[in-house]
């Protein structure tokens, strides 16, 4: 009588991934509450301020980005993803819950790394990905601080 390992096999094969590369279904406690960056892009050739304020929402209602201010308007849908003292904010949709923004444009894909934020001695750094105000540049500093 012949036996199939199949079942056993994916089994074993499900269990040898590491628990770290699966991401987390709720963002930790400890990152949970609102933060903010203004991030000012200087003038306009017509003397106009450039400012986008950037909120983001962490907590047990998931995550959330707001970006509003020049020419920007925009809401995110994101998962926390903890990996090494690291907090990944990913792509997961657009506030309608569409992979498309309002101009029909697929910006990002779902799961791509927007930011990151790590805590230093009660200092937040951001680290860029894809999601950056500037266009080619992308300094690691303190950026988002948290407000409540």
């Amino acid at each position: 009588m012949r036996r199939s390992v199949a079942g056993p096999l994916l089994v074993a094969l499900a269990c040898a991934v590491p628990a770290a590369a699966q991401p987390s279904p709720a963002t930790p406690r400890a990152w949970w509450g609102d933060y903010r960056y203004v991030w000012n892009g200087g003038r306009t050739a017509g003397g106009s301020g450039v400012v986008v304020t950037y909120d983001l929402g962490l907590g047990a209602g998931g995550c959330r980005i707001t970006a509003r201010g020049y020419q920007t308007d925009e809401t995110i849908r994101c998962t926390a993803v903890p990996r090494a003292g690291v907090l990944d904010i990913n792509f997961a949709s657009f506030g309608d819950g569409a992979l498309r923004n309002k101009y029909g444009v697929a910006v990002y894909r779902p799961g791509e790394r927007l930011f990151s934020l790590s805590n230093r001695r009660g200092t937040i750094w951001t680290g860029w990905g894809s999601y950056s105000p500037w266009e080619n540049d992308r300094p690691l500093g303190r950026h988002f601080r948290k407000v409540a």
